[in-house]
């Protein structure tokens, strides 16, 4: 099959339905919450709609801010934002791209205003590996 006939998208290698956390949520727990789920990147969604992505990169530039009480602040002053959001369909190289020129680890994929997955830096390197294989 070329690639005219089937463009690898972005749905193929997400991972689907990830957790998604609220920006009044503290530091301290959405740490506590990415350490128990072993993920490092969740959506930040305020009524059903992106409002920015707090990562592992974020908590740990956070802990070095003497002046904030991560029992207390809230993930809303560190998280990233605007996160980089994508629809389902979009080409794989495409995301791939506006990740690389954004220097993030993780794209939002979002349909009809709701987050239905994630594509971070992991998931690009199981596509690439699975891509080659393929041509193996």
């Amino acid at each position: 099959m070329s690639d005219e006939q089937h463009a690898v998208t972005v749905q193929e290698h997400m991972t689907c339905e990830p957790l998604t956390i609220g920006g009044r949520m503290t530091l301290a727990d959405a740490a506590q919450l990415m350490r128990g789920r072993n993920i490092r990147h969740l959506p930040v969604v305020t009524d059903d709609k992106v409002v920015g992505l707090i990562s592992e990169r974020d908590l740990h530039v956070a802990k070095t801010l003497r002046s904030l009480n991560h029992d207390k602040a809230t993930v809303e002053l560190v998280m990233s934002t605007p996160a980089l959001t994508v629809p389902p369909d979009t080409r794989l190289s495409d995301v791939a791209a506006r990740m690389i020129d954004r220097k993030v680890g993780s794209a939002i994929v979002v349909h009809e205003g709701r987050v239905v997955g994630i594509f971070t830096s992991h998931d690009a390197l199981l596509a690439l590996h699975s891509i080659l294989a393929t041509q193996s």
